[in-house]
Order: structure tokens, then sequence, then C-alpha cells
């Protein structure tokens, strides 16, 4: 597959990656900004990202919309996520 990738891009996906693997440690790729790098990470069965590709920098407010509509929320005070159905 050919991709436009920096070498800078290039480098610091290879360096997560070899992290990753020699740690066995679930990590998050940051800065994905481009269908490329997407891309690039899929190939390399990488399927956690972030980055302006999935979304901006969100208000709160919007964030906490977001997860209603599809019935989750996050418990500010104990850092962490619900999803409505598991505490049925």
């Amino acid at each position: 597959m050919e991709t436009n990738l920096t070498r800078t891009d290039a480098l610091i996906l290879c360096e997560w990656y070899n992290d990753v693997l020699v740690d066995e440690v679930d990590s998050v790729a940051e800065g994905v900004d481009s269908m490329e790098q997407a891309l690039y990470l899929r190939d390399k069965a990488w399927y956690e990202v972030q980055g302006f590709l999935i979304s901006h920098p969100l208000p709160v407010v919007r964030v906490e919309r977001l997860l209603s509509a599809v019935g989750a929320s996050y418990d500010w005070e104990k850092k962490g996520f619900s999803l409505e159905s598991a505490q049925e």
C-alpha cells in the first residue's frame, strides 16, 4: 500500500507500534489526523485511534449529549463511563 506519510509520521508510528508489541500494552494511537495514517495503523492491526480524523475537541456539554445519544454517560467524580443498559 502506498501512503503519503511523512518520514516523521512513519517514525512515530513505528516507535509506538514497536513499544506496544514489545510490552504487550494496549495503546491508543494519538494524533491520527488523516485517513492515510488510519489505514496504515489498520494494516498493522491497530484499531484504537484518536485525533482530528475522528473529531476535533468538543465542549463537555456536546460530549455528554453524544454519550447520552448512545445510552452512555461519564461519571466525572469516579472518572469512568457507564452504559444505561448495564445499569438495568
